[in-house]
């Protein structure tokens, strides 16, 4: 049996991972990912409720507009993806106090 480093044998949170990057990441089938709906990671509570039922190790925050002409027509939306979506992830997290590392690309 192949050795996997600890960082595969870990509970993943994460976001976008129905996007490019994260598509790929999770079909790899080497880590335990689990996605955070748009509707719970624009939500601090939310967020804190499902870290506490799913007790991620870590998170990967992937998600964004993939579209730059999109953000520049509405940008509304890049600000609340780009900017809120991550400030509440960092904010749950760093409420949370027991998720080990955080991953955004």
């Amino acid at each position: 049996m192949e050795n996997k480093p600890s960082f595969l044998q870990k509970n993943v949170l994460g976001t976008g991972l129905s996007g490019f990057l994260g598509s790929y990441l999770h079909s790899d089938n080497q880590f335990k990912f689990q996605n955070v709906s748009l509707n719970i990671r624009r939500n601090k509570e939310l967020l804190l409720n499902h870290f506490s039922s799913t007790n991620p190790d870590y998170f990967i925050h992937l998600a964004g507009v993939p579209n730059h002409a999109l953000c520049k027509e509405l940008p509304e939306l890049g600000f609340k993806v780009h900017v809120m979506d991550t400030l509440n992830t960092l904010e749950a997290i760093r409420c949370y106090r027991k998720i080990k590392g955080y991953i955004y690309i």
